[in-house]
């Protein structure tokens, strides 16, 4: 029997299958969502004392290697590592492929990796992090050659680098609470390729770095320094401190800095550079790049020494600007000197060179010198140029500023 329908009774049923569908693909995409929402990331569990025939899948049963947890792993996933000491070719050396978090178990005993001179982790992808970490004796402890790397709460010691940042894949880094001690090289080299000891590293673009609540002491080491900005890289200091650091040899020709900015941009705040050894121009801090930007904000500059060999010039023991912008703001630079040398030295405090351009507000200078030249606190070469606002200058030797305009 042939069944036929009005107007009004048709809509209605147009209305109620559209309803079906709809209820149809929102039950299934609800589905879909809770599907990836119950895909739950896993620890794995690292132990001296445990076999990589366990799962890893909790303390009790814990992996022997960090090789065997990391080919367990996906991204996201953590490797819990209990106390103990690691090393070997299953332990560093190792490529971390995608984003892992690498933390202690405990935070009463870290674990200790020791590199022997390797690099111990290369982070190539992915966003990943170190946390409660000893690490000793490696050649660069961490290289980040590309993603993202935070490290928090770590101490790397007795390494050629502690941290490296290398080509343009590498896009954040981000250090909070740790210690970097006696260090060959640069205690953190940040895209820049300027020494053959670092030969390795390629310069970045636009990389960000967040540096906060981390001290950096180079040691005696005759070192390159604690930190180096490379070229395009954005560096953020809140309340770091540049330590004891001591240069390469006064017979060298080359100069070496506790903190160098070679053509990036180096925002520092409430920061300290102290106690470097440095030789011709910049112990505490040197900038040189057009596009160098270094600002200084509350810091604290003090008493960082400059030598040299006997043919030289010496020129800025705090800080020596060859090129680009400086701002100091609010800071003190007291008891930094320039040494000894034939032909004398400029800047005790603050040398700007022929293509630097500096300002300085509210800003304390004391008993800052020259044993044999010009500007105790501040001078400026031929084109360069200090201009200062509200400043304090008291016991500098010789007094005041020189040639700057």
């Amino acid at each position: 029997m042939k069944v036929t329908y009005s107007l009004p009774i048709l809509l209605l049923l147009s209305v109620l299958c559209a309803s079906g569908v709809r209820a149809a693909t929102e039950t299934a995409s609800i589905a879909e969502t809770a599907s990836i929402a119950t895909h739950w990331f896993t620890t794995y569990y690292v132990s001296a004392l445990g076999s990589d025939a366990n799962s890893g899948k909790s303390a009790s049963a814990p992996l022997l290697t960090m090789s065997s947890a990391l080919s367990k792993a996906s991204s996201g996933d953590t490797i819990s590592v209990m106390p103990g000491q690691y090393r070997g070719p299953l332990n560093v050396g190792l490529v971390i492929e995608d984003g892992i978090h690498i933390q202690a178990y405990s935070s009463d005993a870290r674990p200790i990796f020791r590199g022997d001179q390797n690099t111990v982790w290369r982070f190539v992808q992915g966003s990943s992090s170190v946390s409660g970490i000893d690490i000793v004796g490696a050649g660069t402890a961490l290289l980040l050659d590309g993603g993202k790397l935070s490290v928090k709460n770590s101490n790397i010691n007795e390494t050629g680098t502690a941290v490296a940042m290398s080509s343009t894949n590498a896009t954040s880094l981000s250090v909070t609470a740790s210690t970097f001690l006696t260090c060959a090289n640069h205690c953190l080299n940040l895209c820049s390729s300027s020494s053959s000891a670092q030969s390795s590293i390629k310069p970045c673009s636009g990389s960000q770095v967040t540096l906060s609540d981390l001290f950096v002491s180079s040691g005696s080491t005759g070192n390159l320094g604690n930190l180096v900005v490379g070229s395009g890289v954005t560096v953020t200091a809140q309340r770091c401190t540049f330590g004891s650091f001591t240069g390469l040899s006064s017979s060298s020709t080359s100069a070496s800095h506790s903190v160098s900015n070679l053509n990036g941009d180096l925002r520092m705040t409430a920061c300290t550079v102290e106690n470097a050894y440095g030789y011709n121009t910049g112990a505490g801090i040197y900038q040189s790049g057009d596009q160098a930007r270094t600002s200084l904000v509350n810091c604290l500059i003090l008493n960082n020494q400059l030598s040299g060999i006997s043919t030289n010039y010496l020129y800025g023991a705090g800080a020596y600007c060859a090129s680009g912008s400086l701002l100091v703001q609010g800071s003190n630079f007291t008891d930094n000197a320039v040494g000894y040398a034939s032909y004398g030295g400029y800047g005790g405090a603050i040398y700007s060179g022929a293509s630097c351009s500096a300002s300085v507000y509210s800003t304390t200078f004391q008993d800052n010198s020259v044993y044999q030249g010009q500007g105790g606190a501040l001078a400026c070469g031929a084109k360069g140029t200090i201009a200062w606002y509200d400043c304090t200058f008291t016991d500098n030797s010789p007094e005041g500023a020189y040639n700057c305009k």
